[in-house]
């Protein structure tokens, strides 16, 4: 009577045991797809961050170069406000 009962408590810690293994997998599945899903997401947020670098870093470039092509242009038009009236003051009346 004994043995009935120990082989009834056995199949049914084997069936608890089971179940658990059953829901630890389920679980394991579950994190491994969020996993997956986060890894996916720091790879476009890793993606985005660094095509922003780029368009910052096309945009200093072009700030630069307007800068110097605007320091340019100054000293150019400077030197010919200084070309003409060099060339005004050489013309005789």
């Amino acid at each position: 009577m004994n043995e009935f009962i120990y082989i009834g408590i056995i199949i049914i810690l084997f069936v608890i045991i089971s179940i658990l293994e059953m829901r630890i997998e389920r679980i394991k599945n579950e994190h491994k797809i969020k996993l997956a899903e986060l890894y996916r997401k720091l790879s476009d947020i890793t993606r985005k961050e660094k095509d922003s670098f780029q368009k910052l870093q096309l945009n200093q470039d072009l700030n630069h170069a307007i800068t110097d092509a605007k320091k340019r242009l100054n000293e150019e038009i400077f030197d010919l406000q200084m070309e003409v009236f060099s060339n005004i003051k050489n013309i005789d009346y």
